[in-house]
């Protein structure tokens, strides 16, 4: 369709949320078979009395799951196993630097700055996004996972993302692929990465000892965005969804403290949370949270305080996401206004 003499332009796609099912038909699907690929492992070792290595087959699964986007099957096929043996390698060396904070913040600035610093001109970085930073910061959290020790555990986690890789490429339908524009780094986006990195950095120093801390960083990263408007928007969604999810997943663990039902009920949300997932991002956030929560917390079913904590911080998180991107424009503003000789600065100036 022509508009003004001109072919009309589609609005740019976010990376690690597609819009390719449209019809009501293709989400469901995709939201029963990626759904059912992530929690089928954690039902069996529920069901076995192996919640531990249920669970970290699972977070395989899922994380390699964002990872599943465009492209033929071909590609697919090759980038999904990839991104697995990524995550898995990634979780044994956090695993490792546990008890080091120098090499761990090391290897959190050379993961975040992969995921928002490198542009989407290569196409593997482009899909692993920042997903092997979560991956870090998940083994991080020291969560109790069975007492499965270290090696083991990456095992668990490379064999759940294999598992995800051969149910997707054999199951879902290709996407075709849409071509990824490449720009050259402008100034605003050298001081995104550069305050991301420092800010992500610093705030993972704070909280490494604190119980879920690193729940505050995730939610920084994904809440932290170029611009004050697009991290805003991401605030509210992601806050809200937050809140949302979390109470949904609170008031699960604490009626239904049997771990056969609670992976029930996280099937369910796993469902739904897919087929929402490439239609509405503040729909997603709410099942995406309370699937997180449900995933982490299965292990000690009846206990809700964990997931008020991580909601606290997840909330933390996103409002220090918020106010560094305002205290970014307001310096900018006030820098702008010292060199033109225009000393005089006002508040409402940082809210652009």
């Amino acid at each position: 369709m022509l508009i003004g003499g001109s072919r009309a332009r589609r609005a740019p796609v976010p990376a690690n949320f597609t819009t390719a099912p449209r019809r009501l038909g293709h989400a469901i699907e995709r939201g029963v078979v990626v759904g059912t690929a992530i929690a089928a492992p954690l039902l069996l070792g529920v069901a076995m009395g192996q919640v531990g290595t249920g669970v970290l087959v699972c977070l395989g699964g899922y994380l390699v799951a964002f990872v599943d986007q465009r492209g033929p099957t071909r590609t697919r096929a090759v980038v999904l196993p990839i991104a697995a043996a990524v995550h898995a390698t990634v979780y044994l060396a956090s695993r490792l630097a546990a008890n080091c904070l120098l090499v761990s913040l090391a290897l959190l600035g050379v993961l975040v700055f992969y995921a928002i610093g490198t542009g989407r001109d290569a196409r593997l970085r482009g899909r692993l996004g920042a997903m092997p930073t979560t991956a870090f910061l998940i083994a991080a959290e020291h969560t109790p996972h069975g007492h499965v020790s270290t090696l083991p555990a990456a095992l668990l986690l490379l064999v759940g993302g294999l598992w995800y890789a051969a149910v997707a490429v054999t199951l879902l339908d290709p996407v075709p692929d849409r071509p990824a524009a490449s720009a050259a780094p402008s100034a605003g986006r050298r001081r995104y990465v550069v305050r991301t990195l420092v800010i992500a950095c610093a705030l993972f120093a704070a909280v490494s000892s604190v119980p879920h801390g690193v729940w505050a960083v995730i939610a920084f990263l994904r809440v932290s965005r170029p611009g004050v408007a697009r991290t805003a928007r991401r605030a509210r969604q992601r806050g809200a969804g937050t809140v949302v999810g979390g109470a949904a997943a609170a008031a699960a663990i604490m009626v239904s403290p049997n771990q056969i039902t609670l992976a029930a009920m996280l099937l369910g949300v796993a469902v739904l949370g897919f087929a929402v997932r490439p239609v509405d991002y503040g729909l997603w956030v709410v099942f995406g949270t309370a699937l997180t929560l449900l995933i982490g917390d299965l292990p000690q079913p009846g206990d809700a305080r964990p997931v008020l904590a991580r909601i606290t911080l997840t909330l933390c998180g996103i409002a220090l996401a918020l106010a560094a991107v305002r205290a970014t424009v307001a310096v900018r503003r006030i820098t702008a206004a010292a060199q033109a000789g225009r000393p005089r600065w006002r508040f409402a100036d940082c809210r652009t």
